[in-house]
């Protein structure tokens, strides 16, 4: 009975901690939620136009502004935090039934290899926990991690343009004389640069609000 109790504590704090971080990415994903329809609108605006003048030698602004966020194929940051977590700790305790009371074992599993764990079901006077229970909470899991990682390919997307703009703006060629060509080739780079990062602050907050995020995400992986 002892080890039934104990067995069933276990379980309850792993719920309670799969609640809490749900929980906390939810509301992450609410506050990007109202910036979405912006996003779209200004992704398209974000291309250099095409009128603009080429430059002397060869310097032209191309089209790498219209790739979709999806061309990037750097996740790295969201793939090292996937890799790192590790599965809920599994129940080592086992005891034989008596007087009608069922003890559980979670076997080791990770939430990542897309089925729900194996957990046996726990009767008894404190109540019971099913696998279906668990089965909703790993997929709402899942669904939220899937939500970080398109967030993070967006972002990586968003450096990859600033990278891009920064290189066009260094690759101007230094002239004393002065050239009304190469005055609004840099300025429209300039005006580029400063709407990346402006839409990028609208979409993800900050550099300390990011840093925060991510610390808090951090924070959460150490209560699993």
């Amino acid at each position: 009975m002892a080890n039934a109790v104990a067995s069933y504590d276990q379980l309850a704090h792993q719920v309670e901690a799969l609640r809490k971080e749900n929980s906390h990415l939810r509301r992450e994903l609410e506050d990007n939620s109202n910036h979405l329809s912006k996003l779209e609108t200004e992704t398209f605006g974000m291309k250099v136009s095409d009128e603009a003048p080429a430059a002397p030698g060869g310097v032209e602004l191309d089209d790498r502004l219209a790739l979709p966020p999806s061309s990037c194929s750097s996740s790295s940051s969201v793939a090292a935090v996937s890799r790192s977590r590790s599965p809920l700790r599994a129940s080592s305790r086992q005891s034989a039934a008596s007087g009608g009371e069922v003890s559980a074992v979670m076997l080791p599993h990770h939430f990542l290899d897309g089925a729900p764990p194996k957990t046996a079901v726990i009767s008894g006077a404190d109540g019971r926990l099913s696998d279906h229970h668990l089965e909703e909470l790993y997929k709402e899991r899942n669904l939220l991690l899937g939500e970080i990682d398109r967030e993070e390919r967006e972002r990586c997307w968003y450096f990859s343009q600033l990278e891009t703009l920064s290189q066009r703006l260094a690759q101007l060629p230094r002239i004393d004389a002065f050239s009304l060509q190469m005055d609004l080739i840099r300025q429209q780079l300039e005006l580029e640069v400063q709407r990346v990062r402006s839409v990028m602050e609208e979409r993800f907050g900050t550099s300390d609000e990011m840093v925060q995020r991510t610390q808090v995400r951090r924070l959460v992986k150490l209560c699993l």
